[in-house]
């Protein structure tokens, strides 16, 4: 699908249709595959950040606490938010990409044993 670049806030031409489209954004196309594979529920991402479901507040928090332990910072959510469940990574560069991916593939291990 070819992409057009447009100046923001330039008038459509008839028959184009909305100019809401996705770009490829590959850091993040991978970062969400290797955590994927790591068994973490990635829901889908058009930005520069990845939210993922550990399905309770519990489980989200104590993942949190391991992040931080390896120097890594989730964004949180407060107790009874509607994200309490959740933790959102921002896609940085690869090799802060790869600590994620690392810590995510150590983290599974470690909750299957």
């Amino acid at each position: 699908m070819p992409v057009r670049i447009v100046r923001l806030g330039s008038p459509r031409k008839p028959g184009e249709g909305l100019r809401i489209g996705t770009v490829r954004y590959p850091p993040r196309d991978r970062l969400t595959a290797a955590l994927t594979v790591a068994g973490w529920s990635v829901g889908p991402s058009e930005t520069n950040f990845l939210l993922i479901d550990f399905g309770t507040p519990e489980r989200s928090a104590a993942t949190a606490e391991d992040l931080l332990s390896r120097g890594l910072v989730p964004r949180t959510f407060p107790a009874g938010h509607p994200l309490a469940a959740y933790l959102r990574l921002t896609v940085r560069d690869r090799h802060e990409n790869d600590r994620v991916i690392e810590a995510a593939g150590q983290l599974s291990s470690e909750t299957r044993a």
